[in-house]
């Protein structure tokens, strides 16, 4: 199991536009979610932490690790 703490950036982005979120592993993306559920898929096992992350209101597709801290 993972431990998930979100980048201070990330979470600002959250708080100031909609809390809507994509993940892809590269052959689909899944969402809108919120980052509490992102994160509690970490936690969870179900997102993979090679999977790649979108704000709605991005356009480029980060890696995960970019945006947290994950242990």
């Amino acid at each position: 199991m993972h431990h998930v703490k979100l980048l201070a950036d990330v979470v600002d982005v959250a708080r100031r536009a909609a809390d809507r979120w994509y993940v892809s592993t590269g052959s689909s993306a899944v969402g809108p979610i919120n980052l509490d559920l992102l994160a509690r898929g970490v936690e969870a096992g179900k997102v993979p932490l090679e999977a790649f992350v979108r704000h709605e209101g991005w356009r480029v597709w980060r890696p995960l690790l970019e945006i947290a801290e994950i242990t």
